[in-house]
């Protein structure tokens, strides 16, 4: 089973993902490179590739393809719920694939925080790591990963409360057990027992790749005030 988790940036997906790896029936990992893969996908062969399938009637191919493809990504994960990350999956063109080759009764859990908050954490996060110049300005130098993040949270906000389930930062950081309840309520999932101290993620990413600590928690949940003068 796949479980979508969504949602801005700073939101709190990393730290709730470490506590749904407190399941021993839940895999969670990181920001996932599957919702990009099967749109990767879904181009080739309907754009890049199209010809040369048409031609040989091998059209079909592409749903195999993207049917193969999430078993192909988590080949060696032998929990059976996974809970795959990624910040563009309410987008509509990738749901229609998800609902199309994967599931079609998706379940996406999506985090929600003020976008100026988001902004005022990356700002503050830059300046503890030593970035040096306009850091606000340099932020909206490439905005389309942030811009895409709040588009796919907005669709997941107006679309159907069958399919999104959402989780505010305040309340995961303020009252996480009751925001853990809300979301296995949400999933028709039995009751685990979580602990909220000495946190650590099994399946932590490397921040090198971004050049920032970006998935860094705590071991103890708090939730920080990110104004920023």
């Amino acid at each position: 089973m796949i479980v979508f988790l969504a949602g801005l940036p700073r939101s709190g997906s990393t730290l709730l993902s470490a506590l749904f790896n407190q399941n021993p029936l839940i895999h969670s990992e990181g920001n996932s490179g599957l919702c990009q893969l099967m749109w990767d996908t879904h181009v080739s062969c309907a754009v890049n590739a199209k010809e040369q399938l048409t031609a040989t009637g091998r059209t079909s191919v592409e749903g195999r393809l993207l049917r193969e493809l999430p078993a192909a990504y988590y080949a060696d994960v032998t929990r059976p719920v996974i809970v795959d990350k990624c910040r563009t999956w309410p987008l509509p063109g990738n749901m229609r694939l998800v609902r199309e080759h994967i599931t079609p009764t998706p379940k996406v859990i999506v985090l929600t925080r003020p976008v100026q908050e988001v902004v005022d954490s990356f700002i503050r996060l830059r300046r503890t790591a030593g970035w040096e110049g306009d850091i606000e300005s340099d932020l909206w130098v490439n905005p389309e990963p942030l811009v895409r993040a709040v588009e796919a949270t907005g669709w997941a906000l107006t679309g159907d409360p069958t399919t999104f389930h959402h989780v505010t930062y305040d309340h995961l950081t303020s009252d996480p057990a009751d925001a853990l309840t809300g979301v296995y309520e949400f999933m028709g999932w039995e009751p685990c027992q979580h602990t909220f101290m000495n946190i650590v993620h099994p399946h932590p990413e490397d921040d090198t790749v971004h050049g920032l600590p970006l998935h860094t928690i705590r071991p103890t949940i708090s939730r920080r005030i990110h104004a920023v003068a």
